[in-house]
């Protein structure tokens, strides 16, 4: 038998969308006749307006899961430039405007039926009708498009309904689980102690946590959620977070992170596919996550493991945060596999990410590979950008290399004139420290640059504070002073000469920052410094004034002269 809900939609659907909104010969509409109808069915008095008639239409058929035909209404009403009006209120709903607006008020009331049905009873049976109204409400406002309608509000309208349509197949996911009546506690006994736990983790919140919130404009203390009622409230029907496919990712990926740590899922694999539709990288970068967390929490080797490997496999989606964590944590060899596997980021890196992966490169002992990504970044710079640079990245050389087992290695890479300059500015700056006044010289004596390395030996012995230091500092400065005994031999005859007219007296401030205070320039060398990069090329012939005649330096002290003569 048909009922008059029945008989109304068959009456309804054998007519066309166009037909409602023509006026008979008696002044009325068809759509009237079939509101009053629908008023009468829900033991409502009818509407007068316009407006309201075509809302209540709207509301019948999209319960009865019609939405199509209000497709149809779209396309053959508003957007057919013929179905116009001057009076206002007609003009209204036949171009469109009254469709967005009830799609908007619709969405609204999905909302407030979703936030009421959390810890109901009935809850299963709100989220499958509110599922079928959401998914109506996208269709409809996809046919929307290109009408004349403002696009930019219909836009934000359909990017808000699919948000809402796959938050609910969430959750209809979530109570197919039945996660809704576990209690999240992953490898603890209650949520309390997880929560103490994942708090106590200071390093912790260098990863997904805060990686995931930090996107979609949280704070930690929203995370860990008390439950999956919870974290689906949170995360896919606050109305303060952010829209869009980005913001999507992030809370899919944050919600799967809860969803493992929880004890809820052992992985993700499901989270590849509709509503979630994360990549396979995102996928395992997550899992990635949690492994490493949980390492950090419990010291598991196997965790440990398991999460650097899913780093690695994770390479497109890997931001440089977890990057420079794992340079910070002493991992820089996963994160330099990581690095090699976005060289298309390379080229926009600026000079603190850099600087980390030259530090992680010196973990490893790889100085060449150091230098090669320091040259590489500031190559394309230029100005106070570029000198900035070589000073940024020249410091962590200059930072590993301050033991002296390193310092060594520092001393014989082959810097080139820039990089050769922020060294010595290193030096002047930390001149009070020891270990500057004999890096200066071990540096130049690598060079076969006898004369400036002899200049700063002066200088050193005249202040006497280096005759007091002990440990490797006093062994370093013993073997500068052999080295350059034993190389007298070797010296060219006018260098012999130059430095037996040596006399006492000052070089200079070494703690002067101006350009004209440089410990060591070509105009304080008798000698043409090495070419930019060269390392052993002896110091060539002194340059001569206008005279012919070769310039004298200021003089220096005589400690080391004297026992050379």
């Amino acid at each position: 038998m048909t009922t008059d809900s029945e008989a109304l939609l068959q009456d309804l659907l054998s007519v066309s969308p166009r037909s409602l909104m023509e006026v008979s010969t008696d002044g009325t509409r068809l759509l009237s006749s079939f509101c009053g109808r629908i008023h009468t069915l829900g033991g409502h008095q009818g509407s007068e307006s316009l407006a309201k008639q075509l809302f209540s239409l709207f509301d019948f058929l999209l319960e009865n899961s019609f939405a199509l035909y209000i497709i149809d209404y779209v396309n053959e009403v508003c957007r057919d430039p013929r179905c116009s009006s001057s009076n206002p209120a007609e003009a209204y709903v036949l171009e469109g405007s009254a469709v967005l607006d009830w799609c908007e008020g619709v969405l609204l009331s999905i909302k407030k039926a979703i936030s009421r049905s959390f810890g109901s009873l009935k809850q299963g049976t709100v989220i499958c009708k509110q599922t079928t109204r959401a998914e109506g409400i996208e269709v409809i406002l996809e046919a929307l498009q290109g009408t004349v309608v403002y696009r930019e509000k219909v836009a934000n309208a359909l990017a808000e309904a699919g948000e809402i349509n796959k938050g609910l197949h969430v959750v209809l996911l979530c109570m197919s689980r039945d996660f809704m009546n576990l209690e999240p506690k992953g490898p603890h006994h209650s949520y309390k102690e997880w929560k103490a736990a994942h708090g106590s983790s200071s390093q912790l919140q260098e990863l997904c946590s805060s990686e995931m919130i930090a996107r979609l404009g949280l704070s930690l203390g929203d995370y860990p959620y008390a439950s999956a009622e919870c974290a689906l409230q949170n995360l896919f029907f606050d109305a303060r977070l952010p829209l869009g496919k980005d913001a999507w990712r992030a809370k899919s990926m944050l919600f799967g992170y809860f969803l493992l740590q929880a004890g809820f899922l052992s992985d993700l694999e499901r989270f590849r596919h509709h509503p979630f539709g994360l990549s396979g990288a995102e996928v395992a970068l997550t899992e990635g996550y949690v492994s490493f967390d949980q390492y950090q929490m419990h010291g598991s080797n196997e965790m440990l493991n398991k999460g650097l490997e899913r780093f690695q496999v994770a390479m497109p989606a890997v931001p440089f945060s977890l990057v420079d964590t794992l340079v910070g944590l002493g991992f820089s060899e996963t994160a330099l596999h990581i690095w090699e596997g976005q060289r298309s980021l390379r080229k926009k890196a600026d000079v603190q990410k850099i600087q980390t992966i030259v530090k992680a490169r010196l973990q490893r002992e790889e100085s060449a590979f150091a230098l090669d990504e320091m040259r590489q970044h500031y190559q394309r710079l230029s100005g106070e950008e570029r000198s900035h640079a070589i000073e940024v990245l020249m410091m962590e050389f200059l930072e590993w290399g301050s033991l002296f087992d390193r310092m060594d290695k520092v001393l014989v890479l082959p810097l080139n004139r820039e990089e050769e300059d922020a060294f010595i500015f290193w030096a002047k700056s930390n001149w009070e420290d020891d270990r500057c006044s004999v890096c200066v010289p071990m540096y130049y004596l690598a060079r076969s640059r006898q004369l400036e390395a002899i200049k700063v030996i002066a200088l050193v012995e005249k202040e006497g504070t280096i005759e007091r230091s002990t440990g490797k500092v006093r062994d370093a400065w013993v073997r500068v002073q052999r080295s350059v005994q034993d190389s007298w031999q070797d010296l060219p005859h006018f260098m012999k000469e130059e430095i037996a007219t040596i006399e006492p007296g000052t070089f200079g401030d070494p703690m002067r920052r101006d350009e004209s205070s440089l410990l060591i320039t070509r105009a304080d060398c008798f000698s043409v410094a090495a070419p930019a990069g060269d390392v052993g090329i002896s110091a060539g012939q002194p340059p001569e004034d206008e005279a012919g005649k070769r310039k004298h330096s200021t003089a220096f002290g005589l400690g080391t002269l004297k026992r050379m003569r």
